[in-house]
């Protein structure tokens, strides 16, 4: 078992500086005195003491904000807890900064991750935050809230104790699914008929595709007949074309022949002639160009070239140039006359050029006509003399057979969807008989889990074995301290009439008595149940509530901490004295320690206001409060 060997506090609320309490596995009740007036207990920190452990477990508190737990004008504050095992457990808070949480085994190294801290918390104490409020923390003004809570706000606390959710959860989707299923039968009902219809007279229908496909085949045959008969006529056409054509093209051939044979061939240049006419201009040219060196323009001034004196060879220079000139004048002629023959032989070079050119196309012409000519006579051969026949008479009827092979297709395409449309509804039907079979089987596995997993079923079964104990447990320790007061546990119970909704898919049944069956999923219509979590006291007094109401929680604690194996064996009770007289404070308080012993507790923090109780406890807790305001807890017993 787990309990607190010291409590460690420096700078926590009212406690400011550092303190620590030495502690026993025993009951402590916590008083508080003022130094200067024993009376004055009030706002000295019993509850703030009393949250400690939460706190430093958990980090939660009623402090309005984190600061708020460190001490009028200090800066830092650290609370820790040293369990039984020598774990310490510390959180410490610099103000406008982030708390640090801190767990160190005993000759370990203390963990420095926050969350790694806190999951090693959990796991050694055995609770998470939850369980712990609900089994080791009895708050002030709160040991009644089970006994006073709503009916839904009860359950939802209990059930959080058994870990009812995953049940809850698991019916609810039950629930759902059960719902969608039914759902969809009515739809599938629904498509179920569309389909059997559309699956009737399977056979007829293929019957009248079949029918469909031969007056198919027949029309392609009549298609085919058509085209036959048309390609027959026009192939007679094309025989008569072919003759024609041939007379024409042999028509053709034979009048290109004949001007060709008419024409008569090209005479051939003289070649001497232009070989000579070409020597004769060259000769020319060559003497141009010899007396054109010579020759000079204008006059001769008569001035030496050499020298500036009158040349004495003036009148040799101007006869040589007047003779150069006359000679110049000669060769131009014969110049002349060379180029006019030169261009009168090329021109009638070209001419015969281009009429031997001319005959030779008209003789290729000829050769191209007669070839042409004779294969259009060997065709016409071959298509031999056919009866012409009116190729638009057989179109017509071409035209006439393609729309019928049009309407059979159609009726066929028509019949063969209608066919194939019916074989997949037969094959859909089959299978819908297979989904209405497993549909039918789902629907009553899912009817069943429902009621299994519902609050009815395994939640009850949960509830009312776990919630026996409770009662029992609570009912042993008012008997172990002589309180005459009884406690009763119900987890539901059977109402008037019968049920207003079904408990497979949740639809309301109409108000009428007769209707015994569901609507929507047909579940049968059972007895009114009211699943509600009902603590009942023999008494209902406030004071009845508070006792019932501490001897309930308890019990649960007890039940809550075995089911979770925690070893956890501490628990804080603040105020829970508070509206009894003094007969039953006195038997709750002399029987405290053995109730608390029977239900597995070896360490208690009572804070209580009245000297009786804290007298009655084991050891005790004192603090004390100064003029100042701030308080100093010591253990005096």
């Amino acid at each position: 078992m787990t309990f607190i060997t010291a409590i460690e506090m420096e700078n926590y609320g009212p406690f400011r500086g550092g303190h620590r309490l030495t502690l026993e596995p025993k009951a402590y009740g916590i008083a508080a005195e003022g130094v200067d007036d024993a009376e004055r207990s009030n706002w000295s920190g019993k509850t703030t003491l009393a949250e400690l452990p939460k706190h430093v477990l958990y980090g939660s508190h009623s402090w309005r904000n984190e600061d708020g737990w460190i001490s009028r004008d200090e800066a830092r504050a650290e609370i820790t807890l040293v369990l039984s095992d020598g774990t310490r457990i510390a959180r410490t808070r610099t103000r406008g900064k982030r708390t640090e949480l801190s767990y160190q085994e005993k000759g370990k190294k203390a963990y420095a991750t926050q969350d790694e801290a806190q999951r090693l918390i959990v796991e050694r104490v055995g609770l998470d935050e939850r369980d712990y409020t609900h089994s080791c923390a009895f708050e002030q003004r709160q040991v009644a809230r089970l006994i006073l809570a709503k009916p839904a706000d009860r359950m939802a606390v209990v059930s959080a104790w058994l870990r009812l959710e995953k049940l809850e959860a698991a019916h609810e989707n039950a629930r759902e699914r059960l719902a969608a299923l039914v759902n969809d039968g009515a739809s599938f009902v629904q498509t179920a008929l569309v389909t059997r219809e559309r699956a009737k007279d399977l056979d007829a229908k293929k019957a009248a595709k079949l029918d469909a496909d031969d007056a198919l085949s027949a029309a392609r045959g009549g298609v085919s007949l058509a085209q036959a008969a048309l390609e027959e006529a026009l192939d007679a056409v094309r025989a008569v074309e072919a003759r024609a054509e041939y007379a024409q093209a042999e028509a053709d051939a034979q009048a290109v022949e004949a001007e060709y044979r008419s024409s008569k061939p090209v005479a051939k240049v003289d070649t001497g002639l232009a070989t000579r006419v070409r020597d004769q201009w060259d000769q020319a040219a060559k003497a141009k160009t010899r007396l054109s060196l010579l020759s000079v323009t204008g006059k001769f001034s008569g001035e030496c070239p050499v020298a500036p004196i009158d040349c004495p060879s003036r009148a040799a220079v101007d006869g040589a140039r007047k003779e150069t000139l006359a000679k110049a004048r000669v060769v131009q002629e014969e110049l002349d006359e060379a180029t006019k023959l030169a261009r009168e032989w090329q021109a009638e070079a070209d001419r015969n050029t281009r009429e031997a050119e001319a005959r030779e196309r008209l003789g290729e012409r000829a050769a191209y006509l007669r070839k042409r000519a004779n294969e259009l006579g060997e065709r016409a051969a071959k298509k031999g003399a056919k009866t012409v026949l009116d190729p638009e008479h057989y179109r017509k009827g071409l035209r006439g057979a393609q729309e019928r092979l049009e309407d059979a297709l159609r009726a066929a395409g028509e019949a063969t969807i209608t066919y194939q449309q019916a074989q997949a509804a037969d094959a859909a039907l089959a299978m819908m008989e297979k989904q209405a079979a497993r549909h039918e089987r789902d629907t009553a596995l899912l009817r069943t889990a429902v009621a299994i997993l519902g609050r009815g079923g395994a939640q009850r079964r949960v509830a009312e074995g776990a919630l026996g104990e409770i009662e029992a447990g609570a009912n042993a320790a008012l008997a172990t301290c002589g309180i005459e007061l009884g406690v009763r546990v119900a987890w539901g119970r059977e109402g008037e009439g019968l049920a207003t909704t079904c408990e497979s898919c949740g639809t309301p049944f109409p108000s009428s008595q007769r209707v015994k069956s569901c609507t929507r999923c047909n579940a049968e219509r059972g007895p009114k149940v009211v699943h509600r979590l009902d603590i009942e006291t023999s008494d209902r007094s406030g004071a009845a509530e508070d006792l019932a109401g501490t001897m309930v929680q308890l019990a649960a604690a007890s039940w809550l901490r075995r089911s979770r194996g925690s070893a956890w064996a501490t628990v804080v009770m603040d105020e829970v004295f508070g509206q009894l007289d003094g007969a039953h404070r006195r038997l709750l308080s002399q029987g405290l320690g053995h109730v608390l012993a029977s239900v597995g507790v070896e360490q208690a923090f009572v804070v209580a206001h009245h000297a009786q109780v804290v007298e009655a406890l084991p050891g005790a807790i004192l603090i004390e409060r100064d003029g100042e305001g701030w308080s100093r807890a010591k253990v005096v017993a």
